[in-house]
């Protein structure tokens, strides 16, 4: 994938969900899912091809790969358990959905291939010195993006399952396993950060 086609797939889930506005089998509450869903498209969008998303450290790419992994297989994971359901009913909200989490699929799949190259020429960097490094780099190695709108009914503890992915990441680098307690002060203390960043 290319900066060409990242661009097309956002034309194309725009044209649809033009069409889907006119669909009368479209409810109210699934035009709302599929809008909402276009425009997550689109900020992601925006954010790989105009921000400065990769990591300059060696650590803070490597917790990035891992964290892109992770999601690629979660999202894998929701298409796998609905794509047949979503088919066999035919409706045409969901089935732009599904469409749209293969959509995000590949994103990941781009941002994994890129994080992989610049993991294979930067140079050795040390690693995280201190507890509070180390938690902040499992923290960004364990985001998750938004699937519930995609998947609605998915009833999970956001912060459960970053820890989750947390302890699996430093279980991978050898890295000490913090408590779920350090680990939710982590979390608040990134959640602060990126508040402040996105006032500014």
């Amino acid at each position: 994938m290319e900066a060409r086609d990242i661009i097309a797939e956002v034309g194309r889930a725009q044209h649809d969900l033009a069409s889907l506005r006119l669909d009368p089998n479209v409810t109210p509450e699934g035009l709302a899912r599929c809008q909402s869903t276009v425009w997550d498209l689109e900020t992601i969008t925006t954010a790989i091809l105009k921000e400065a998303w990769i990591p300059r450290t060696l650590p803070e790419i490597t917790a990035c790969v891992y964290g892109v992994r992770e999601n690629m297989r979660c999202v894998q994971e929701q298409i796998d358990q609905r794509i047949d359901g979503v088919i066999d009913r035919g409706q045409p909200d969901e089935l732009f959905r599904v469409w749209m989490a293969m959509t995000f699929g590949r994103l990941l799949g781009f941002q994994f291939d890129v994080l992989n190259e610049k993991q294979a020429t930067k140079p050795e960097a040390s690693d995280p010195v201190g507890d509070a490094e180390i938690l902040s780099e499992l923290f960004k190695g364990s985001k998750e993006p938004g699937l519930d709108t995609l998947f609605a009914n998915r009833n999970i503890d956001p912060l459960d399952e970053l820890y989750r992915q947390a302890v699996e990441a430093a279980t991978e680098w050898e890295w000490p396993i913090p408590s779920r307690v350090e680990f939710e002060k982590q979390y608040q203390q990134e959640t602060a950060k990126l508040r402040r960043h996105d006032a500014m």
